[in-house]
């Protein structure tokens, strides 16, 4: 007689990291955002179920800005600056319905045929949740900068920095858009 064991749990699925393209692009936000003088960190790493997980941070306190994660095969944002979370199967129209979503950044009607590249809506929705926040300083004026030890070089020289925190936000983020697009990357 042989005995046969059943089991009645589901395997736990491989950890699903972010892909290279995904972390990239998260990267050059952050680069952005120090080039033009903003104080933001970000920390990255998976779930207990193994998600993939990211977070902005203001430099100055860690206080989480905006959260990114991918659960189930859905993406989810969430950020105190938008009053919410949104959650969907396609990660860059779920960031251009968060940010059409909000009536300060809803997009204006015109008759030219300007559009944003897709990497600025990322740079836009954390940039402004940012700025949003309140307490977006200057790397520089809070003592933050880019050393040695940071993932992104290039960080915005101190006269630039005191400035930016002085500047519009409109200033500010289209400032970022031209960094993000502009610049490389070095993903860690």
């Amino acid at each position: 007689m042989a005995a046969q064991v059943l089991s009645f749990f589901r395997r736990p699925a491989a950890p699903r990291d972010w892909s290279t393209q995904e972390l990239a692009e998260f990267y050059r936000v952050e680069a952005a955002l120090i080039q033009v003088g903003l104080s933001v960190d970000s920390e990255r790493g998976l779930s207990d179920e193994g998600e993939p997980w990211f977070v902005f941070c203001r430099a100055e306190d860690d206080e989480v800005v905006v959260h990114f994660a991918r659960i189930d095969g859905r993406y989810v944002i969430s950020a105190p600056a938008y009053c919410g979370t949104a959650v969907g199967h396609d990660f860059r129209a779920l960031v251009r319905g968060v940010i059409e979503r909000d009536p300060a950044l809803r997009p204006k009607p015109t008759n030219n045929n300007l559009f944003l590249h897709p990497t600025a809506f990322l740079v836009v929705l954390v940039t402004t949740a940012l700025l949003k926040t309140g307490h977006a300083s200057a790397a520089a004026a809070a003592g933050h900068g880019a050393g040695a030890d940071e993932k992104v070089s290039g960080a915005a020289p101190p006269t630039i920095a005191i400035v930016a925190s002085e500047l519009p936000h409109e200033t500010l983020i289209l400032a970022a858009i031209n960094a993000a697009i502009a610049a490389p990357v070095l993903v860690p």
